[in-house]
């Protein structure tokens, strides 16, 4: 399996330097561990402990552990800590990928999301969607809501944190 925490450095967020404002709140969601399972997914993510269907971008986050569908065969299962399922293929069909440093998650909140997500992607965000990777303002990132569609969590690739956070804080700069 590939290491990709040996591909980037660390990507930094400062929160208090970041461009809060009275309508929108951006701050790293908790740390989760994140796996890549591929192949038989349903399989995979039972060995998990998720019963769950992995999840689009405009669905909800219920509860954890959960997934975010990233193509059919394919998702990210994010859990509140270290699993003990074994890297690598599975004889069920599945293979499971640590990626946990290849994804930091932010959460956003506001009276301000709906136009930031206006402004991010032309997802219809009323219908409903398989995958949960969408382009948002410049790249592709993972997405599903929290709670009562009052927020959002975006899991940002490592590398591109910081050009969607500098794209996230222009844009509620210049709205």
């Amino acid at each position: 399996m590939l290491d990709f925490g040996q591909k980037w450095e660390p990507a930094s967020f400062d929160e208090t330097g970041f461009a809060n404002t009275d309508t929108l709140n951006l701050v790293r969601a908790p740390s989760r561990q994140i796996l890549m399972v591929s192949g038989n997914v349903g399989r995979g993510l039972a060995s998990l402990g998720i019963t769950t269907h992995p999840l689009g971008a405009t669905d909800v986050i219920v509860e954890e552990p959960y997934a975010v569908a990233l193509a059919r065969d394919k998702c990210l299962a994010v859990v509140p800590s270290a699993t003990s399922v074994e890297e690598g293929w599975h004889p069920d069909g599945y293979a499971v990928t640590d990626a946990t440093d290849g994804y930091i998650g932010f959460d956003i909140s506001g009276a301000g999301l709906s136009g930031l997500l206006k402004r991010a992607t032309a997802l219809d965000w009323s219908q409903p969607t398989r995958s949960s990777a969408i382009s948002f303002g410049h790249a592709t990132v993972v997405t599903a809501f929290l709670r009562d569609r009052d927020s959002i969590r975006l899991l940002i690739e490592t590398p591109m944190v910081p050009s969607i956070l500098l794209w996230i804080k222009t844009t509620i700069e210049n709205r």
